[in-house]
């Protein structure tokens, strides 16, 4: 296995827009540039599992592939009450989303703040 982040910086100034660009690894690219196969490398510039699913999961979406097709349910009701199962909470305090970046804009949009703060690294 080879360690290394995949991410690379240019040095340019860093807007959001450049940074959206730039997020996370591109490991066919690097694979290619020294000659890896793109599966001995491990990607840390992003936040997912660098194993990938374990055999259940990949059971579990062979025999759901079939759903592709269906368009999900916009309520998430059946993925809160399953989550306020597990947690022991109420199905209301649960709010599924597309990432942390869209649960942000989402609170951002609720609280309506006269001023944002949008730190970049």
């Amino acid at each position: 296995m080879v360690y290394r982040t995949v991410a690379e910086d240019s040095g340019h100034p860093r807007t959001m827009a450049r940074a959206a660009r730039h997020h996370g690894g591109n490991i066919d690219e690097v694979a290619q540039r020294y000659g890896l196969n793109a599966r001995q490398i491990i990607d840390f510039s992003t936040n997912v599992n660098p194993f990938g699913p374990p055999p259940s999961v990949l059971e579990t979406l062979q025999d759901n592939l079939w759903r592709v097709s269906v368009y999900p349910d916009v309520s998430q009701k059946k993925l809160k009450e399953a989550l306020a199962d597990y947690l022991s909470v109420d199905s209301s305090q649960i709010i599924p989303g597309n990432g942390s970046a869209e649960l942000i804009y989402l609170v951002a949009s609720y609280l309506s703040p006269k001023k944002t703060i949008i730190p970049i690294p």
